[in-house]
């Protein structure tokens, strides 16, 4: 299996404050973008239990943990002592919370006042169990002085990934929230034959075969022509059964409406669009047309050995040109109402494999042809672009970090 080494990066910036758990004692600087404690009237809080709890990350390409840095600091009072601590614990979606038990040699379940060092996390990071591709941090500030508080602005974790970049963002990402997002109306009129407080679709079946998500609302056209009293009152899935709040009576015209969810697909080939597929949404063509440039650099570094890697990343916009296809003029205009309004909704992607946001936005508006073609198909196009994601083409390399350094220094004379 190839794999790539890639990281995973928590900053606790003011913009993850909703992300965070804090316990009693803790807070984020807003301005310093740093955990601590929290200070009171007689100074910070000497328990030494206080935690901040991080939000769950999953990357779905992530086979091992194999890395672990904090980036944090640690305060001395006027003797020069270091009178605060930061200990750590993880959780890989479970219950309780693990830590590394040195006796057993193994991740276990925490008491209270079980906490691991970063160098204890870092050297055992690669037995941590994996099954769920779940991860939280746990982090533990503590001081024995109550004028100092430890600070913790960022954690690390480099991991072996499978990650396969524009698959990833396009077919395991982008298509999947589409198809959960872009949900067309659609109408569907019917002559009612006998009265009765209930329509059986399956007896009156819809031309263009939709996949029907939820049935929203049911009018009778005769007795409602302005469409104000919504006799819907529940759809039964299995049995294709429509449930009326009222009877419409025999002969009227019952108008369903219903949102379906219009295949999503990326081309094969030209000829792909058959009639029985519609609607549908293509993806034409995926392409990353601007040269890639290297952008990012990140690093994950065992302090106690001095090892570690950097994962280098580069920065590239994906281009996608797609179109929309309908066989009636007006599924093909809300189609593209139904586009629009998720790219005003949705102004980033989430990355399933890597666990991270991406920004997407349309360019310019969808181009609608209002004149069906000769398989009486109505045809329009819309571009849009993920902007700034990350490719992983080289390999990480591996570094070693200055533990210490001397410096002479030499008086000059004249």
């Amino acid at each position: 299996m190839r794999l790539k080494r890639l990281i995973k990066l928590m900053q606790f910036k003011e913009t993850e404050r909703k992300r965070l758990t804090f316990g009693p004692g803790t807070r984020l600087n807003p301005q310093k973008h740093y955990l601590q404690l929290k200070q009171t009237g007689s100074g910070y809080s000497t328990t030494a239990d206080l935690f901040v709890r991080t939000w769950s990350t999953t990357p779905r390409t992530m086979k091992r943990w194999i890395g672990f840095m904090a980036t944090y600091s640690n305060s001395r009072n006027v003797a020069n002592i270091v009178v605060t601590d930061v200990r750590f614990r993880l959780n890989n979606g479970g219950v309780q919370d693990l830590y590394w038990n040195p006796g057993a040699a193994a991740w276990v379940p925490a008491a209270s006042n079980n906490w691991n060092t970063e160098d204890e996390i870092a050297a055992n990071i690669h037995l941590f169990p994996v099954s769920t591709q779940t991860l939280q941090v746990v982090i533990n500030l503590r001081t024995s002085d109550p004028a100092y508080t430890p600070t913790v602005s960022a954690v690390r974790f480099l991991y072996e990934s499978d990650l396969e970049e524009m698959e990833d963002y396009v077919w395991r990402s982008l298509i999947p929230d589409m198809r959960s997002k872009i949900l067309p109306i659609a109408e569907h009129s019917i002559e009612i034959a006998t009265a009765g407080a209930s329509i059986d679709l399956d007896e009156f079946p819809i031309e263009t075969p939709y996949d029907l998500r939820e049935i929203d609302s049911v009018y009778d056209l005769d007795a409602d022509p302005n469409k104000l009293n919504n006799l819907f009152s529940s759809y039964n899935d299995a049995t294709k059964v429509i449930s009326l709040t009222a009877p419409i009576p025999a002969g009227n015209t019952a108008l369903i409406r219903f949102l379906y969810r219009p295949v999503i697909a990326v081309t094969t080939n030209q000829d792909y669009t058959e009639l029985e597929k519609v609607p549908e949404i293509l993806f034409e063509r995926i392409e990353r047309p601007a040269p890639l440039e290297q952008t990012n650099v990140d690093y994950v570094l065992n302090k106690a050995t001095g090892n570690g890697y950097k994962v280098p990343a580069t920065q590239a916009d994906i281009e996608i040109n797609a179109i929309f296809v309908t066989d009636k003029a007006k599924d093909h205009a809300r189609v593209q109402d139904a586009i629009k309004r998720y790219f005003a909704d949705n102004q980033r992607v989430r990355s399933v494999g890597m666990d991270d946001d991406f920004d997407i936005l349309m360019l310019g508006e969808p181009e609608q042809a209002t004149v069906a073609n000769q398989k009486d198909l109505h045809t329009g196009r819309f571009r849009f672009r993920i902007a700034r994601a990350l490719f992983f083409d080289n390999d990480a390399e591996e570094i070693h970090g200055v533990r210490n350094f001397s410096l002479a220094m030499t008086r000059a004379t004249c």
